[in-house]
């Protein structure tokens, strides 16, 4: 457990939203939470307000600064007397070098690969061919990524190359980065950042208390669940071609809505697949657990490198086994054969197979899922990443002050 503080540790923290709204709103709060818990005193600095679940907001933060468009953050910040300055999304990254003048260490969680690919996805639109270089001259030509969709009656626009390597300097600037797997600190490392500036820490969701009765429920035989955002580089399309002209008696459930919901439910159609699928949208997370529940195995067909994979998690919780493909750093979190199955990213054939290996054994999967809630409960615990979490945060006050005498 962390060690407690004889004073408490004042955090300011830099997100451009307020309130509920995507992934990150959701880490943000539940980990400033967790933290006010174990006595940090947590202060939020914001750009936009989503006006969604304000409640719980003012209950983790203690203090609220508005930062303006235009308006550099340092000067609005001298006052809170922070102790550390946390960043996690900042669409400013200029205002970084402007706050080493308060004289705190600048830490920041990197979420997604937004800082370092113009694209934010690191594959390539067209071919969905995964991105291995670092950000260069590649990014414009053969990646064209300044060519970027737009807005309004403009169908494209172009994003600056110049500005992409500008924000990843500043980055680099930072005292601390904290990022959700080795394959993101690989990423890191790839745009010369130094390794000794990366901690690997994933930012996991707390564990929810299951409804009355719903800890019983047995999972349907053959029913597989897809959960998460419906977009390209989550590989539904690929999910449902591999289930084409799979036979037994299998069901899947697809929880999630996102810009590619509508060309997969018209490709499940086109492969004969619709009175197998049932469509829900996106569910609350007491709904979610109970698909959890009913799934027989969860899959997460990821073609996109995933900077980490939450979804897995979450159904391993559950003690629901998973196939996956092995992109990014979802290796990081499932062991192939113990846990579910692993096959190569992009291969639909593997994918079929591994669906046929494990759906033809319930007896196995049955194994697998409780292997898997046991690996999840001894090494991704939420309670274990909010204590190394704030044992870390203490530990960059301390060295940075310890540095400057």
């Amino acid at each position: 457990m962390s060690t407690s503080s004889p004073t408490p540790l004042k955090v300011c923290w830099l997100h451009e939203k307020r309130g509920a709204q995507g992934g990150a709103e959701a880490n943000v709060l539940e980990t400033a939470l967790a933290l006010r818990a174990r006595g940090f005193e947590n202060t939020l600095a914001h750009r936009e307000t989503t006006g969604v679940d304000e409640a719980r907001w003012d209950e983790a933060f203690a203090g609220s600064v508005h930062i303006p468009p235009g308006t550099p953050a340092a000067p609005l910040l001298a006052h809170t007397g922070a102790d550390l300055l946390w960043i996690h999304n900042w669409n400013h990254s200029e205002d970084f070098e402007n706050l080493r003048a308060l004289g705190r260490p600048r830490a920041r969680m990197i979420h997604d690969h937004a800082m370092y690919c113009m694209r934010h996805y690191k594959y390539h639109p067209l071919t969905r061919r995964n991105c291995t270089r670092p950000a260069s001259l590649a990014c414009i030509f053969p990646c064209l990524a300044p060519v970027q969709r737009g807005s309004g009656r403009w169908p494209l626009r172009l994003a600056s190359f110049s500005a992409k390597l500008r924000e990843i300097a500043h980055n680099r600037s930072l005292d601390r980065l904290v990022v959700n797997s080795t394959f993101m600190e690989g990423e890191l490392r790839k745009n010369g950042f130094s390794p000794e500036k990366i901690d690997v820490l994933p930012p996991l969701p707390p564990e929810r208390a299951l409804p009355a009765g719903l800890a019983a429920t047995p999972a349907e035989p053959g029913h597989l669940l897809f959960a998460g955002q419906v977009i390209r580089g989550k590989g539904l399309d690929h999910l449902l071609q591999a289930l084409h002209g799979l036979s037994g008696d299998w069901s899947l459930t697809v929880a999630g809505r996102g810009s590619a919901l509508d060309k997969c439910r018209a490709l499940a159609s086109r492969l004969g697949l619709d009175e197998r699928i049932e469509w829900l949208g996106h569910l609350s997370p007491e709904e979610l657990a109970r698909q959890y529940r009913r799934a027989a195995l969860v899959a997460v067909p990821s073609v996109w490198q995933e900077p980490f994979g939450m979804i897995g998690i979450e159904a391993m919780r559950h003690g629901r086994p998973v196939v996956a493909y092995a992109s990014g750093g979802i290796p990081e979190w499932m062991r192939d054969g113990e846990h579910g199955r692993l096959v190569p990213t992009g291969d639909i054939p593997a994918l079929r197979a591994a669906l046929v290996e494990l759906l033809a054994d319930p007896a196995r999967l049955a194994v697998c899922g409780e292997r898997a809630r046991e690996w999840v409960r001894a090494h991704f615990s939420f309670e274990g990443y909010i204590d190394r979490l704030a044992d870390r945060l203490r530990a960059y006050s301390l060295s940075f002050r310890k540095e400057r005498g």
